[in-house]
């Protein structure tokens, strides 16, 4: 049976009804609940009751009051609180952090074994490459990411710059070709060669072509010319620009490229009179086109 009983502290508070048959009586022990920690055992039974004068003295009365025992204090004291100072803090995340770039750079090695092998796919190779690359940047700080990512769009800029510029350098040729084609192919019809193609490889290797400014120094277009070296009065040489025109007319009149031409003299297909004792004046006085018709190279001296 569960009663309360008033508790000095105020309130009620349960307590047990536990009977005792031992010896042929009953005897009634009150266990009260207790709150919060342990409570001390309370302390011992009251003092028995003094004996009864003889004759007809009444007995004493037997029953002492029952000694309460004081609750002992509940509540055990918390555990100590652990503190940690910044440099251990730092400590541990290094710790950390060189552990995950350890597992990291292993995996890295292995991705570029595997990338090594032979027999891999371009698909499977760029994506391996991908990997590898993420890989590496996830070791790296943010100042250290931003200049490979800098590194790597200078790389892309560079390739695409290089594409253009081998485009603009085909074009180039592609103009320069077609521009000497077509200055030969009509100075050779002008002057009466037999075929465009055999002028245009004698004389295309001796061409080249120069830039056509405007009064403001701006390039308007493109001239072919072929450059001959002169001999002045004095002695001295100097450079010449001639057009194709000119040269192919110069050849024209030039023995050994005879047969080059259609002939408009007597005898036939490349006939050339004979320039036997004829004189050819001053050969140090001539210019390199005179050369060319008096059948010598340009820029020598016989």
């Amino acid at each position: 049976m569960r009663f309360t009983q008033w508790a000095e502290s105020g309130g009620y508070v349960p307590f047990n009804l536990a009977p005792d048959f031992r010896m042929g009586h009953v005897n009634v022990y009150f266990f009260a609940d207790a709150g919060g920690g342990d409570g001390g055992g309370g302390g011992g039974g009251g003092d028995g009751g003094d004996g009864g004068d003889g004759g007809g003295g009444g007995g004493g009365d037997g029953g002492g009051e029952p000694g309460g025992g004081d609750g002992g204090a509940g509540g055990g004291s918390g555990g100590t609180d652990l503190k940690f100072s910044q440099a251990d803090l730092n400590r541990i995340s290094k710790k950390e952090r060189d552990k995950y770039n350890s597992e990291k750079q292993v995996l890295i090695d292995q991705l570029k074994d595997v990338e090594k092998q032979k027999g891999l796919s371009d698909e499977a190779r760029a994506n391996l490459q991908t990997q590898i690359r993420d890989a590496e940047e996830s070791l790296m700080t943010a100042q250290e990411k931003s200049k490979a990512e800098l590194g790597r769009a200078a790389k892309v800029h560079g390739e695409a710059l290089d594409v253009e510029k081998s485009r603009a350098d085909l074009n180039w040729d592609m103009y320069v070709s077609e521009k000497k084609r077509v200055a030969i192919s009509a100075a050779a019809s002008k002057h009466g060669a037999y075929r465009a193609e055999q002028l245009t490889a004698v004389v295309e290797p001796m061409t080249e072509i120069v830039p056509v400014k405007d009064s403001n120094d701006n390039i308007i277009g493109h001239d072919v010319i072929v450059k001959v070296t002169e001999k002045a009065e004095d002695g001295t040489t100097k450079e010449k620009a001639l057009t194709v025109d000119e040269y192919v007319d110069a050849m024209r009149a030039n023995e050994d490229h005879a047969n080059l031409f259609v002939s408009t003299k007597q005898g036939g297909s490349g006939y050339r009179p004979g320039t036997s004792g004829t004189p050819i004046g001053d050969l140090s006085n001539m210019s390199a086109t005179d050369k060319i018709r008096a059948g010598l190279k340009a820029g020598t001296n016989r």
